[in-house]
């Protein structure tokens, strides 16, 4: 959806299988961190080269 000169980026998810609990990769603390960088950083970055 556009707004002015910026676009909101909405984005879902349905779980279909978890993750196992031991494993620190699979952490939602881990993804969360994941997302942030991809889409606050990585995706801003590429979009700007563009």
């Amino acid at each position: 959806m556009e707004q002015g000169n910026t676009y909101l980026l909405r984005l879902s998810t349905k779980i279909l299988a978890d993750f196992p609990n031991d494993i620190p990769e699979f952490a939602r603390e881990s993804a969360v961190e994941g997302w942030n960088y991809l889409l606050g950083k990585s995706l801003k970055e590429y979009l700007e080269k563009s």
